[in-house]
């Protein structure tokens, strides 16, 4: 019995192993185009990497704007912009060429969404006493998307804030999850199962 318990086990391992697996960005090549909408006011491009420190650190095209991107983890991505952006308060950002994979396969991005409690702009409104501007200056970012890019523009953004350099985080989700090369997707593994099982109930018959 325990050879057939065992080859049951191995059976449903191979089956169901592929679950699991997540989407990643990291080893990407990606950019990002900052607006004071709607005129573009430059473009970096940096590597997506899993080390500690910024993907993104550097001054857009006039020299003294700067952007800091950073991959906080597969899906998840910090954007702090430094320096008076637009005087109206209203900035925006595309980050493209966002090609997340999982087993050697494309993931299309289904949606984005803004992560306020994992940002830090909480750190800089609220407290009139000291001069931050209210909570209600701030307004959490519009966002749109396609499968491998998302633009967030900030209708509300404060100079005050711009120049303090506030850190937002954007967390990706996605529409599909591939079957990583090699392994049989369910519910293609499904005949096999039976049949593995079928196999073992005649070896146990026989026994």
């Amino acid at each position: 019995m325990r050879p057939i318990l065992a080859s049951t086990t191995l059976l449903l391992a191979l089956a169901f192993g592929s679950a699991g697996h997540a989407s990643t960005i990291f080893g990407d090549t990606f950019s990002i185009e900052v607006f004071n909408t709607p005129v573009s006011i430059g473009t970096l491009s940096g590597t997506a990497d899993e080390n500690t420190g910024l993907d993104i650190n550097d001054f857009l095209d006039n020299g003294f704007l700067g952007v800091e991107v950073n991959w906080a983890d597969e899906d998840s991505v910090d954007v702090t912009l430094i320096g008076a952006f637009s005087d109206d308060g209203t900035v925006s950002y595309a980050l493209t060429d966002l090609d997340f994979m999982m087993g050697g396969d494309a993931t299309p991005i289904q949606s984005v969404s803004f992560n306020r409690s994992d940002s830090n702009i909480d750190e800089f409104v609220g407290d009139t006493s000291i001069g931050q501007p209210p909570a209600s200056a701030f307004s959490a970012p519009t966002i749109t998307s396609d499968s491998t890019s998302f633009t967030a523009t900030l209708s509300s953004f404060p100079t005050l804030l711009q120049a303090d350099g506030v850190r937002l985080r954007y967390d990706v989700s996605f529409a599909t999850t591939p079957p990583v090369s090699g392994v049989i997707p369910l519910p293609a593994a499904f005949p096999l199962l039976f049949a593995g099982l079928g196999g073992l109930m005649a070896l146990r018959r026989r026994a």
